[in-house]
């Protein structure tokens, strides 16, 4: 197994990466992410700023730990530490179990089984009650309450047995699995609770990411609510559709795509400066125009979908090694650092709101954030809503491009 170095050793690359101040004269910019509607200033000048507030201690990396932990309740062996799994899935020809899901613990949301329901149909909880979510009318109702039961599922994919394996550094087939569970349970979920107004599909990988437990692990939380951040992308795309009729994914996408050409064009060595940091037959990844953080990556696929449980398994395989591919370009050009993952599948919509057809505007996408200390939010984002990045798309991607996947130093 390929094992990351040591926390107090920066790895060249990293070395590398964060003494590139992209040479050359101070640069500021504002930049508009079409497909978001969010806006990021780049200013390279503030890389070089004093920092006085000491560092945070960084906790040893995944990789360094043992490979069983008899106090982790994900570990093989502690199974009675977790509810019963709903999924599973084992090695070929054993017993052996490679990956589970199971109910969190300590959920945020809960099946409606586990709510008390009054005389007249009514849900409540911590003493309020609230419409029951098996309602057709409560889809409806929901937009003029306060207040509503929060029933869904909350559960989390133990994605292998091994306590020290980083999703980045087990085989394929392991991140085909976790992709193909996160797919199966969003169906059953969907199928189990009609009133569902929306699926999340992430990863904390490691403290800075806000991470409680280190092995590696997924979450999946089933919604009765659409969150305002997924009801503003989704409406900033459906008007962007109305007004320009097109796709803003698919313009994102092309126009990505023919920044690459032309740089490749203008370059006699066939790179150039371009956001983008591979391409599969199905699937693009790409530092976006208006990235919030160093190094943020888009996985977007090239077909138009919109929910993340509805791919085929053709493209569920493809989008796993697009993933695989893009864990490993940031485990070993970072050095294993601490990130966030997110699936941004489209709601659910129900009523009124299921005449829009969300695969016409929108389109299912994975963005994975690495925690590099950098890109957090301070009194400007909190006033203005604006990121501040001092690290150049172009830049990050090109030095994305540089990394060998197999972890080979060059």
């Amino acid at each position: 197994m390929l094992v990351s170095r040591k926390a107090t050793q920066l790895a060249p690359r990293l070395r590398r990466y964060a003494a590139a101040s992209h040479t050359g004269d101070q640069f500021n910019e504002f930049r508009h992410n079409l497909a978001t509607g969010e806006w990021v200033v780049f200013s390279s000048g503030r890389r070089g700023r004093p920092q006085q507030m000491p560092a945070i201690r960084p906790a040893p990396p995944l990789s360094s730990l043992p490979a069983h932990d008899a106090s982790c309740p994900f570990c093989r062996g502690n199974e009675h530490e977790t509810p019963p799994a709903t999924y599973t899935r084992h090695f070929e020809g054993s017993d052996r179990w490679r990956l589970r899901v199971v109910p969190n613990k300590f959920p945020a949301v809960m099946p409606a089984s586990a709510h008390l329901e009054t005389d007249d149909g009514r849900l409540h909880g911590s003493g309020v009650s609230h419409p029951a979510p098996n309602l057709v009318e409560a889809n409806e109702a929901r937009l003029a309450l306060e207040s509503v039961a929060a029933v869904g599922f909350h559960e989390v994919l133990i994605e292998t047995p091994e306590h020290n394996l980083p999703t980045a550094l087990a085989d394929v087939s392991n991140v085909e699995c976790l992709v193909t569970a996160m797919r199966s349970r969003g169906r059953e979920m969907v199928a189990a609770d009609p009133t569902l107004r929306h699926i999340m599909y992430f990863k904390n990988s490691g403290p800075k990411a806000g991470a409680s437990l280190m092995h590696p692990h997924s979450q999946i939380v089933a919604l009765p609510i659409v969150p305002v951040e997924v009801a503003q992308r989704q409406r900033h795309a459906r008007q962007w559709f109305l007004r320009f009729q097109r796709n803003v994914f698919e313009h994102t996408l092309e126009t990505t795509m023919r920044q690459r050409d032309a740089a490749a064009l203008a370059s006699e060595s066939g790179g150039g400066k371009h956001r983008v940091v591979f391409e599969h037959d199905d699937f693009v990844c790409f530092v976006p125009f208006a990235a919030l953080s160093p190094c943020t990556l888009w996985i977007v696929p090239k077909r138009p979908t919109a929910h993340f449980h509805l791919t085929s398994d053709a493209e569920s395989d493809a989008f796993a090694r697009a993933l695989h591919q893009a864990l490993r370009c940031l485990h070993f050009g970072l050095d294993e650092p601490d990130f966030n993952l997110v699936i941004r599948s489209a709601a659910l919509e129900a009523g009124a709101f299921s005449v829009f057809r969300p695969e016409v505007f929108f389109r299912w996408y994975c963005v994975i954030i690495p925690r590099l200390g950098a890109g957090s939010m301070g009194g400007f984002e909190f006033s203005t809503g604006i990121h501040s990045n001092s690290s150049f798309p172009e830049d990050d991607a090109a030095f994305l491009r540089s990394v060998d996947p197999d972890g080979v130093e060059v």
